[in-house]
């Protein structure tokens, strides 16, 4: 009879890859419990469920680092019309309302006091 094998397990280093999006669901979390970004700046009214929108996608090495609280509506006209598109029409910057609130969310000062 054959013994089972272990699953061996990849010791960590203690280092993040620089390359490896951020992911912090309490931070996603954080951000759903703000206003729409666009409440009032489109001639849609916000409606739904609030969403962390990633201003830079997963697919393009965003994390969430880089989310905006969105409502359904608005992250609907976000991923219909363009990112860029509704920035330039509505004066809201996504990077930089991003940057802002991933300095100040308690779960990303959590999260960078055990990565960095």
């Amino acid at each position: 009879m054959l013994a089972m094998l272990r699953r061996r397990k990849k010791k960590k280093s203690g280092i993040r890859d620089a390359d490896q999006p951020i992911d912090c669901s309490g931070h996603r979390q954080h951000v759903r419990g703000y206003e729409c970004a666009l409440e009032g700046k489109t001639d849609r009214d916000c409606l739904g469920k609030m969403h962390a929108h990633h201003s830079r996608s997963k697919g393009a090495g965003g994390g969430d680092d880089t989310c905006v609280p969105l409502c359904a509506i608005h992250h609907d006209l976000v991923h219909t019309r363009g990112q860029q598109a509704v920035e330039r029409d509505t004066g809201v910057r996504f990077t930089k309302l991003a940057e802002q609130l991933w300095k100040q969310s308690p779960q990303a000062i959590k999260w960078r006091f055990e990565h960095d």
